[in-house]
């Protein structure tokens, strides 16, 4: 069974989720803003996911939004992925 929006055929991707993490820093302009070094620590045990409205938030493949009285599970079919 797979997510899909209700009475459609568009497949959801999954849920839409937080995570904290740190962008590594190497230096600092002249400015004295931050240079990154283009990598993020992400801190996996803090991840959950986002509700709205007592809701949770889904997305679909591209990147729309749907809370979950618009989802429903059933059986995938060709057309999933």
């Amino acid at each position: 069974m797979t997510p899909h929006l209700k009475g459609l055929t568009i497949h959801l991707r999954g849920t839409l989720e937080t995570v904290t993490g740190v962008a590594l820093v190497q230096g600092r302009d002249s400015d004295g803003n931050p240079v990154y070094t283009g990598k993020t620590e992400l801190w996996w045990e803090e991840e959950a996911t986002v509700y709205r409205s007592g809701q949770r938030i889904w997305v679909d493949y591209d990147g729309n939004e749907w809370c979950d009285s618009e989802v429903e599970w059933r059986e995938c079919d060709s057309a999933c992925e």
